[in-house]
């Protein structure tokens, strides 16, 4: 890449989002991440039209065709901003809004095996660049397998945990405790612990019409919680396997890893998931209907 990465206009557009975020955050919620969207597209369109064809790679390049080569970067920013424009609306819309960074870094993982992609199909070779690379689509494939038996275990058992929830009592999972129970005089008690927080409540005969609701509301933010465990450790199976891609091969040759960006990808998602605060917000909806209806 070019040496001057960041120009005067560059850091120009900088300012201007930080104050824009600092503005729209005074008048409504998440201002400051919907400028940082808005960056997020301008710097999309500068790296790809004028950084990438300003760089040495890209003066080394020869190509089978370069106007196809380019064309398909335009569609992917094309495809990035219509995420932006619908990621945007959503934080307008919606009650919820849970934008991370880690958006972000889904987009820049997608396009480098695009980025590869589009090179395969229309760069005939690149100068001054080592041409032994061996290309295998998986590296330590004992280790993989271990990994993947382990990931898809996991996951069965989530599965056939979580279909149990619905027509279950008492469900613990970590720190997270479901507990329906009934009193002397046949009333529903249902205790809830989230670790940091242990509420009790039980059903009388001026809450009765609201408890089953109340019932149905707590064995969701209990499921939220499980999908939650289940994506942390999702993402920290895929990102070992990512390691796994990294090390050993070939010894004469430079030996990449097909499946390393695969894998990658799967464990941002898992990330986006396990960090996205929406599965946060079911718990404080629980709150809210207990001193709404219950107390």
């Amino acid at each position: 890449m070019s040496k001057k990465i960041l120009e005067k206009k560059d850091m120009r557009m900088i300012v201007i989002m930080i104050v824009l975020g600092f503005i729209l955050d005074v008048i409504m919620n998440n201002g400051m991440e919907i400028a940082f969207l808005l960056f997020t597209s301008y710097a999309c369109h500068r790296g790809l039209t004028t950084i990438l064809k300003n760089s040495k790679e890209y003066k080394n390049y020869t190509f089978f065709d370069e106007q196809k080569y380019n064309n398909g970067l335009k569609n992917f920013v094309i495809v990035v901003d219509i995420y932006i424009i619908i990621r945007i609306l959503s934080i307008l819309m919606t009650k919820y809004n849970g934008f991370t960074i880690l958006e972000v870094i889904l987009v820049l993982v997608i396009f480098v095996p695009y980025e590869s992609y589009l090179g395969r199909k229309y760069i005939k070779n690149i100068r001054d660049k080592e041409k032994n690379i061996e290309r295998v689509l998986i590296k330590n494939k004992s280790v993989v397998a271990i990994m993947l038996i382990i990931f898809l275990g996991f996951t069965m058992y989530i599965v056939n945990f979580t279909s149990k929830i619905k027509f279950t009592n008492h469900m613990k999972f970590g720190e997270y405790e479901y507990k329906l129970t009934y009193d002397e005089d046949d009333k529903r008690v249902l205790q809830i612990n989230t670790g940091s927080n242990h509420t009790k409540t039980e059903e009388t005969n001026r809450n009765t019409e609201y408890f089953e609701d109340y019932i149905i509301t707590a064995k969701k933010v209990f499921a939220n919680y499980v999908y939650k465990i289940y994506a942390f450790v999702s993402m920290a199976i895929m990102f070992i396997l990512v390691l796994t891609q990294c090390f050993s091969g070939n010894k004469d040759k430079k030996t990449v890893s097909i499946l390393s960006n695969l894998f990658l990808v799967i464990g941002i998602i898992f990330a986006i998931i396990a960090l996205n605060p929406n599965l946060n917000y079911a718990e404080q909806d629980l709150t809210v209907y207990i001193n709404e209806y219950l107390e």
